[in-house]
């Protein structure tokens, strides 16, 4: 018999295959989220290692399992081999085309020599099989045992089984035995069996359960009141808002978290992942609400803000694989922190006008350290910037014109060769070392406290308008001459390897500079003063030399010291050997000149004027000074001998 197909035969036929084919696809691919989730009890089935040793391959005990890092994985974790304290692993199963593959698991137990003892997936066309029709609720899995043939005993085909708890109404499933504990010491559980009754942490307002060990937040759903969640330094590798609905404040940070879904909560406003540095994923699409982000140390190479319109402060610094980040959608950020992300090629902050806070670069103050790509800045639409610090982008024309807010302002590590802050007024603190500056403007920062500018080409600097600064880091530069009287309030001076010639630090608050480092009273070397490598500075000018003696005589070059008046000072002959006391004094002063004839003697107060000379005519080597007529403070004694000319300070009390 001849069968004749027609046009809409073959259309049928055709039609059947698409169909057959589509659903063919359906069933080979796809499995609900909650499929093969939850509590289930493991047991061994066929095993050859395990009955070898009278053991378990598998502790025989709950586990949960959920969901992994794709939608076909499933995770458990569980202990090999118990009774000889073999490995706790993580198993993933692979459900991808209906099959459950078992991956190659290492009890890390071995014989008397390797190999080690190791599971894995099932022989060819023999892993398990699942579907939707059959349910989940048992499963006989298979797998290879000893896939190494160790300790004498062969490989074999195995099995384990899984049968799922239904959990009673009205509890829900603990699955980390760390989490459980913390909430049975909370007094919000009693048994440690997994389940929790769920009436008792309804009304749970605030949960802290850091430092606990915890690896798996399963549960936390129960908490349907919960808004602060503090959960950081443990062991969590993924967090889904979902199980948090309400809460506005989690710290999850210094976890092992791999992955955040914050996709589909909007209650969040503060969140910290600070110190994941396996964090891969971070999806914030749905947390609209959200004020506060902290996502320091994360390995993500992109983040998107964009639908994040109430975001004031972004935290990604140490973000090693971040390569772009686009904030224009951010118009109320305040604080934006991209410091040490190495592949990061650009920021644009033209939308963010409320704009405080920005750092970026490196971390590496060293002039030496790896180029960071950023190359140019536009400041133009950021007039409440008040802290900018850039370390390591070489953007060596930036325009501070209009940053009239600025406050703190470190732009180092940058090939600076000129820049120009006479428009802002506000500053307090400026740091623009390693760089290539040969001249420095600060006569408009009259507020200037903090001034590091050590690692450049100096040679001249005027700091006379500013009288408040405090810290001064000038070294490494070429300075000649360095002028600091007016500056009465300096407890830091760091002007090493220079070529000064003139050093007055004459300001009548030396005592200002702390000899020990305040935070560290062992660190005594270079604390708050250094003028070590400038060999033609022979005089230093101070207003309290016994001070300056007593604390920093050894942070200066051995052929420079600390005099009162350097004008003064340039007539003295350091051969001659002379003792002075006491000292201080309040009537007489005693003189001896060791082995010199003492001819006149000259008094000079600390402006330098010659208040009283005494010419003597019985010369002796010995002189008592009457001082009484003197009004107290600091004096220079300039004796003249038959072999030269001596000094010493002294102090009439």
């Amino acid at each position: 018999m001849i069968v004749v197909l027609t046009k809409l035969h073959i259309m049928k036929i055709k039609l059947l295959i698409i169909i057959g084919f589509v659903l063919n696809i359906s069933l080979m691919t796809a499995q609900p989220n909650d499929f093969m989730v939850g509590l289930y009890q493991l047991t061994n089935g066929t095993t050859g290692v395990g009955s070898a040793f009278t053991a378990s391959n598998f502790n025989e005990t709950d586990v949960f399992i959920s969901v992994g890092n794709t939608p076909s994985e499933r995770v458990f974790t569980i202990q090999l081999l118990p009774e000889f304290n073999g490995a706790t692993v993580s198993v993933v199963l692979d459900l991808s085309n209906n099959e459950i593959a078992v991956p190659l698991l290492d009890t890390t137990l071995q014989c008397t020599t390797a190999p080690n003892i190791i599971y894995d997936e099932a022989s060819a066309g023999n892993n398990s099989l699942w579907s939707i029709t059959s349910g989940d609720n048992n499963f006989t899995i298979n797998y290879t045992e000893n896939t190494m043939a160790a300790c004498g005993i062969p490989t074999a085909q195995a099995t384990f089984n899984l049968s799922k708890i239904n959990v009673p109404a009205g509890q829900t499933i603990i699955p980390d035995d760390n989490f459980e504990q913390e909430l049975i010491a909370l007094g919000y559980d009693t048994v440690l069996d997994n389940l929790l009754d769920s009436a008792n942490v309804s009304a749970v307002n605030t949960l802290d359960i850091s430092n606990k060990g915890i690896s798996d937040l399963t549960g936390l759903e129960a908490f349907v009141a919960l808004d602060t969640l503090r959960a950081n330094d443990n062991s969590i590798a993924t967090f889904n808002s979902q199980l948090v609905n309400n809460a506005r404040f989690v710290n999850l940070g210094n976890n092992s978290i791999t992955t955040v879904d914050m996709s589909s909560t909007n209650s969040i406003t503060y969140a910290s992942f600070i110190f994941n540095f396996s964090l891969q994923n971070i999806d914030i699409s749905g947390a609209i609400n959200l004020d506060f982000l902290d996502a320091i140390g994360g390995t993500f190479s992109s983040i998107n803000t964009n639908n994040n319109p109430s975001l004031r402060t972004l935290r990604l610094a140490f973000a090693s694989q971040l390569t772009s980040i686009d904030v224009t959608q951010n118009p109320l950020l305040e604080r934006l922190e991209l410091l040490s992300c190495p592949l990061l090629t650009g920021i644009n902050i033209s939308q963010n006008p409320q704009l405080e806070y920005l750092r970026f670069g490196s971390n590496n103050f060293d002039r030496t350290s790896t180029d960071y790509p950023i190359t140019s800045i536009d400041f133009t639409n950021n007039p409440n910037l008040m802290d900018l610090i850039n370390i390591g982008s070489r953007i060596t024309n930036p325009d501070f014109s209009l940053l009239g807010s600025v406050e703190s302002l470190f732009w180092e590590n940058s090939e600076l060769t000129a820049v120009n802050i006479n428009s802002n007024v506000n500053l307090i603190e400026v740091g623009f070392a390693n760089n290539l500056l040969s001249t420095i403007d600060f006569s408009q920062n009259v507020l200037l406290e903090g001034a590091y500018f050590n690692n450049n080409n100096l040679s001249n600097l005027d700091l006379s308008m500013n009288s408040a600064l405090q810290f001064l880091r000038a070294g490494d530069n070429n300075l000649g001459q360095l002028d600091l009287s007016s500056n009465a309030f300096l407890t830091f001076i760091d002007v090493n390897n220079n070529q000064l010639t003139q050093l007055n630090l004459n300001n009548g608050a030396n005592g200002l500079l702390a000899a020990n480092d305040p935070i560290d009273p062992t660190n005594q070397n270079f604390w708050s003063f250094n003028a070590l490598n400038n060999p033609a500075l022979t005089c230093i000018e101070v207003s309290d030399i016994t001070y300056m003696n007593s604390n920093f005589v050894n942070n200066i070059d051995p052929t420079a010291s600390f005099n009162m008046n350097c004008a003064t000072a340039s007539i003295v002959d350091i051969e001659v050997d002379l003792e002075l006391f006491p000292n201080p004094s309040h009537d007489l002063v005693n003189i001896n000149t060791m082995n010199s004839s003492i001819e006149a003697i000259s008094i000079y107060d600390i402006t330098g004027k010659n208040i009283k000379r005494i010419q003597l005519k019985n010369q002796s080597n010995k002189y008592a000074l009457n001082i009484e007529n003197l009004s107290k403070g600091q004096y220079l004694l300039v004796i003249d001998t038959n072999n030269g000319r001596s000094a010493e300070n002294f102090i009439k009390n």
